[in-house]
């Protein structure tokens, strides 16, 4: 899958001009950064990731009042297959920071390893990120992959995690261009509910999908 499919296809619809084209294309050589770090720590492979040509905003529940929702771990089912992606929104990637980046790719590769690890027992019926996973099996988070199991190879990824992540992305410099250059600006922005933030997997799809190799690996997945 290209990247920047959906970006360009927004583009060619006229709800993205070419300038903001040209931002999200320049950070992509962020990302791919931040993937080759991953990889060359965690020795897998990263999953498919796209941009989305939109920024995501969760309102309502008692987590949330209001949040901007930068990445996603996206598990996508057809009905009978499996594919596990990260989209990352427009926003981050055209305003986000390396290291604000990096972190991003990271967490999200965590919630994809988690995911997996909790499939591997074949006990997963409908989740949309390792969070709700948890809360449905009632599994302990300290029994799941943490950045230092798995980033032990990189401080620079840990450092950058600790940094960005708490309760969410934090990065007040990227809130601020995202909401004046982007929501402000008009330009497409997805708003919905936590509970809209959510996939239901058939059990075809769960019970049928293996990972790729490196991943089997570092999963210990026979």
């Amino acid at each position: 899958m290209d990247p920047m499919e959906l970006i360009r296809k927004a583009v060619n619809d006229g709800k993205i001009t070419h300038e903001y084209e040209k931002k999200v294309e320049v950070g992509t050589l962020k990302v791919t950064e931040a993937i080759h770090k991953v990889e060359k720590s965690s020795g897998a492979r990263y999953p498919i990731w796209f941009v989305s040509p939109y920024a995501v905003v969760i309102k309502g529940g008692n987590l949330y009042s209001e949040a901007i929702i930068y990445s996603r771990f996206m598990p996508l089912s057809d009905g009978t297959n499996l594919l596990l992606t990260v989209e990352l929104t427009a926003p981050l990637v055209a305003f986000g920071s390396r290291d604000t980046i990096a972190s991003a790719v990271a967490h999200e590769f965590l919630h994809y390893l988690n995911f997996l690890a909790l499939l591997k027992e074949r006990s997963i019926s409908s989740a949309s990120t390792t969070d709700q996973v948890i809360e449905a099996l009632g599994i302990d988070e300290g029994e799941l992959y943490t950045a230092n199991s798995v980033y032990s190879k990189s401080k620079y990824l840990i450092r950058v995690l600790d940094e960005k992540f708490k309760d969410g992305l934090n990065d007040d410099a990227l809130n601020k261009k995202s909401i004046t250059k982007w929501i402000n600006a008009g330009l497409p922005t997805v708003v919905m509910s936590p509970s809209e933030n959510q996939v239901k997997l058939p059990m075809v799809a769960i019970m049928s999908y293996i990972p790729e190799e490196s991943v089997r690996r570092l999963l210990k997945w026979k």
